[in-house]
């Protein structure tokens, strides 16, 4: 069970969600928390801040996130565990303290560092439902994920060994069973073999769930969240939209790597491999069936995903016939930068594609344009209208041309489950809309 950053924000919402894994106590929950609301972002920036030498600024950041959670560990505890959590909060964000003003002192952030960094959200959120479990009676040990899941050294985004993880994560199931009812384990964070602090990417939790979940053979991985399962597109764009009562592993998989936000992309994979359904639920509104992802042929969706802030990049080829050699350079150059090409279209003189836009961008673009011509635009988005045989449904490009006469790149996926285009980000919330109205 993962419950993430808004199940977890504040004393109420802790307290939601020890009332939902009451009710599963008798099949051995091992819940998944995310760090409060925001803390990661939060995490973030008191990096930069570091880097940039701005010790005040740092401290203050430091006090602000040990009154948050303080606070709620006071209106969640006894006299008892308020002080064991109050002790391990203090003890964490000494700790992070020290890190910060070291990182002050050289202004130097590496991967490595924000990585240690980013992971004290969890590590906090963790004490407070654990202890709050034991407050209510419940059994509940806390474990540690950077002593279980073991990942490569890509800091920032890294890959878990399973093989490696597997015998560590079973050990400590079977042991902690045989101590508490619950065991509590923190999202998103992990360590490599050399054992420095990694991530598994932002929004990480999800796959941490799916990972643990595929590890222990469950019977089932559900993701909590603040919304009625997985949408037809984004709630905070198109008010209400319909919810997706089940989709196949693939369909999941598509909208996620689309850009779709309810599930990492990552996540659908360990389950889809050992067969284990997934159900996205909300934990403020418990008694909605949610969405059930698994291998069964359900009724065919037509969903909207979408990725914003991107950039469109051409790269104009000097010959002919060097569209191999020019793709294989490129991809060499994204990868360095760790960008990722989600959209791509070639002819014989010229490359078309879409990539994140990020800080690295222009330094990715500028090896590039050392070997061909490249023109980039910023600040644009990718549209992609999902789901199985969707190629075949007639009238969508019209639809398409009709409301966005100016969009760019439209192409088909390579499964026939998407259609895609571009278009400026300015026009993204109305396209959405319009697109939702038709489709």
């Amino acid at each position: 069970m993962k419950f993430g950053g808004t199940s977890v924000q504040d004393a109420n919402a802790i307290q939601n969600v020890i009332n939902i894994v009451s009710t599963r106590l008798k099949e051995k929950a091992l819940v998944v928390v995310s760090a409060m609301s925001k803390v990661t972002r939060q995490l973030l920036r008191l990096a930069e801040l570091a880097e940039q030498g701005n010790k005040e600024e740092v401290l203050k950041g430091i006090d602000s996130l040990k009154e948050r959670h303080f606070e709620v560990a006071s209106q969640l505890l006894d006299k008892e565990n308020i002080e064991t959590a109050k002790t391990e909060i203090a003890k964490l964000l000494s700790e992070l303290q020290s890190f910060l003003l070291g990182i002050s002192e050289i202004r130097e952030l590496s991967d490595k560092s924000q990585a240690k960094i980013l992971g004290y959200g969890e590590l906090l959120s963790s004490w407070i439902v654990t202890l709050a479990f034991n407050k209510q009676g419940i059994k509940a040990k806390r474990l540690d994920a950077r002593e279980l899941l073991i990942t490569n050294n890509n800091y920032l985004s890294a890959k878990p060994d399973i093989p490696l993880s597997s015998k560590k994560v079973k050990e400590e199931i079977v042991i902690g069973y045989k101590e508490a009812e619950v065991l509590v384990i923190q999202g998103f964070i992990a360590s490599s073999t050399d054992g420095d602090s990694t991530v598994l990417g932002f929004e990480g939790s999800d796959y941490s769930a799916a990972i643990f979940g595929s590890i222990c053979n469950a019977d089932r991985v559900e993701i909590w969240t603040d919304v009625d399962g997985i949408c037809v597109t984004d709630p905070r764009v198109v008010e209400k939209p319909r919810s997706i009562s089940a989709l196949s592993y693939e369909e999941a998989a598509e909208m996620a790597y689309l850009g779709a936000r309810v599930l990492h992309p990552y996540t659908i994979e360990p389950c889809r491999a050992k067969n284990i359904p997934i159900y996205v639920l909300n934990s403020h509104n418990i008694n909605y069936t949610g969405t059930i992802v698994d291998n069964a042929r359900h009724e065919e969706i037509t969903a909207l995903a979408f990725r914003s802030d991107i950039c469109l990049i051409r790269i104009d080829l000097p010959d002919f016939g060097q569209v191999t050699d020019a793709l294989n350079f490129i991809s060499q150059q994204f990868k360095q930068y760790n960008i990722n090409i989600s959209l791509l279209n070639t002819d014989t003189s010229a490359i078309i594609l879409t990539a994140d836009k990020q800080e690295s961008i222009d330094e990715a673009c500028e090896s590039i344009r050392q070997k061909y011509s490249l023109y980039i635009e910023k600040n644009k988005a990718q549209i992609s209208i999902v789901g199985r045989n969707i190629s075949k449904k007639t009238g969508l490009i019209d639809v398409i041309n009709k409301i966005s006469p100016n969009a760019e790149l439209l192409s088909i996926g390579a499964k026939q489950m998407n259609i895609s285009f571009v278009i400026n980000l300015e026009d993204l919330d109305h396209t959405i809309n319009q697109l939702y109205k038709e489709v």
